[in-house]
């Protein structure tokens, strides 16, 4: 009897180490995705900035212009379209109000990795943030962010940068 406890015992503790295991890495692989995604908004913008260097605003952007301009990274296009980590389109436009400034949109965007990521993209040329219709303007805090990242699998942020 005491034999099978003792087994019961072990098997307990291996069930609890692998439940522990899969939720840390699950949080490991979730800030690695966020971090490579942050890596991508940086260069999605610094290529779209260079390629219109020499413009007067951002007339013309779209998302096909950028991909054949090589403006998204090579891990994003499919085909025609270019893909977020979550498997989201992301977009590319000149912004309608403002010429001067483009619209980069993120779809399919995990609650947690919402937060994450308009957190950690704001920079001095950034002119607003759209959360799911909700318009955050800079300097933004976490309590705005967590409010406006409020699905827990689908949100949409459109970063409008000059």
């Amino acid at each position: 009897m005491s034999e099978l406890i003792g087994k019961i015992i072990a098997l307990g503790a291996t069930l609890f180490l692998i439940v522990v295991a899969v939720v840390v890495g699950s949080k490991v692989f979730s800030s690695t995705t966020t971090v490579s995604e942050i890596q991508n908004l940086n260069t999605i913008v610094s290529n779209v900035r260079n390629l219109y260097a020499n413009q007067p605003n951002y007339n013309g952007l779209t998302t096909a212009v950028a991909i054949q301009a090589g403006v998204f990274p090579s891990n994003m296009v499919q085909g025609n379209t270019a893909v977020n980590k979550w498997g989201g389109q992301v977009t590319l436009a000149q912004n309608t109000s403002n010429p001067n400034a483009f619209d980069l949109t993120y779809t399919n965007v995990p609650q947690d990795q919402c937060i994450q990521l308009v957190n950690n993209t704001q920079a001095s040329n950034l002119v607003s943030v759209a959360v799911n219709g909700t318009t955050l303007n800079p300097p933004l805090n976490p309590g705005q962010i967590a409010n406006a990242c409020n699905n827990p699998t689908n949100n949409t942020i459109t970063w409008t940068i000059r």
